[in-house]
């Protein structure tokens, strides 16, 4: 494979496919907020709440995410999550904590 070849396969997804693989994203992620109360609110067995509930915590991510990769490919996913993580930085703390201030508890 050359170089062209290379780069023209790891070129990031526009339009259509990174927006709707964003999408998936967002939803997979933001569906146990929504999905859990449901299911502890509703009528079921405890057993079927128990399962549900997991599946929706931390099944339905996992497969929203291996989707989302499908639809953009790893170079958009990797993108989206750059942004992301990039974003979530900016409420970090600006200096870093010495071990001493947390072993002392400041």
């Amino acid at each position: 494979m050359s170089d062209r070849d290379l780069r023209k396969s790891e070129q990031i997804p526009s339009g259509g496919p990174l927006r709707l693989g964003a999408f998936v994203f967002a939803v997979s992620f933001g569906s146990p907020f929504v999905l859990v109360p449901l299911v502890i609110a509703s009528d079921l067995p405890p057993e079927w709440k128990t399962t549900l509930s997991g599946f929706f915590a931390i099944g339905l991510p996992e497969l929203g995410m291996f989707t989302a990769v499908a639809i953009m490919g790893k170079p958009g996913f990797e993108m989206v999550t750059r942004r992301l993580l990039a974003t979530l930085e900016r409420f970090l703390p600006a200096d870093p904590v010495a071990r001493c201030a947390i072993a002392s508890g400041w």
